[in-house]
């Protein structure tokens, strides 16, 4: 009898196939295309959730700088990264958000010098903005030099427009992704539940009693801080008066 010897037997289908030269080279392009995609998506998510340090450097004006080197042990600085979070006197949970609800704005590194009254944040808004600012106020052109125009507002009301800024362009891919303001407000009292940010554009005039702001958001929130608790700001000693330029104008008037 005839006894089948699997040892001695081959089958094609186990064998591996030889590829080509032309299946090689897809392959080898196809691994580079993924790879680079991977790196793209994470400069892209890189981009999107980290805000450079130039877009966020402490400012100094004469009056801040002064107090600091009078007294540096002395001088203090308050780190305020508004979240979201629960009142413990009533139980209801209070939402904060770090972008306005359309989207066109962002801001983040809040901190304030409690003894000189004050506050300074950094506010992000990209290109797609700008063209949400010329469809809502019907423009054919921008108007050169800058386009918004920023007010605090505390919860009794009041309004402070005096500040100076710096500005900062990020790339990406030379091409020009998000406009960074570090914004810089004096003479604000922080005795006061909220401070909120209101932005204008620039060729819009200011009606505090019939207010049309093109957005606006809460960045300042003591109810936050009774929770989350007063954390001091770490900076490194300044230089001198930071370079800021003034707001800019409304109306012939810088209110």
């Amino acid at each position: 009898m005839d006894h089948d010897n699997y040892n001695d037997n081959d089958y094609e289908e186990f064998l591996p196939k030889a590829h080509g030269r032309v299946y090689r080279v897809f392959r080898a392009i196809a691994l580079t295309l993924t790879a680079l995609f991977c790196v793209f998506l994470a400069a892209r998510i890189h981009i999107n959730n980290t805000v450079p340090r130039d877009a966020r450097i402490i400012l100094w004006d004469e009056s801040a700088y002064d107090a600091y080197q009078e007294d540096p042990e002395g001088f203090a600085l308050v780190s305020h990264p508004l979240g979201s979070y629960t009142d413990p006197d009533t139980g209801k949970n209070v939402i904060r958000n770090t972008m306005t609800a359309d989207a066109y704005f962002s801001f983040s590194d809040v901190c304030y010098a409690p003894d000189s009254g004050q506050i300074q944040l950094t506010v992000r808004y990209n290109e797609s903005t700008v063209g949400h600012l010329m469809e809502d106020y019907e423009l054919s052109f921008l108007p050169e030099g800058e386009l918004f125009r920023f007010v605090l507002e505390d919860a009794q009301g009041n309004r402070y427009y005096d500040y100076y800024f710096t500005a900062y362009a990020q790339k990406f891919l030379g091409k020009s992704r998000y406009q960074y303001r570090r914004l810089l407000f004096r003479g604000v009292d922080l005795n006061t539940d909220t401070l909120t940010l209101k932005i204008y554009y620039i060729g819009q005039p200011i009606d505090s009693e019939q207010d049309d702001c093109m957005d606006e958001i809460i960045v300042y929130d003591r109810g936050f801080e009774r929770v989350a608790g007063v954390k001091a700001k770490k900076f490194d000693p300044p230089a001198g008066v930071s370079e800021m330029t003034e707001s800019p104008f409304i109306d012939g008037e810088n209110a």
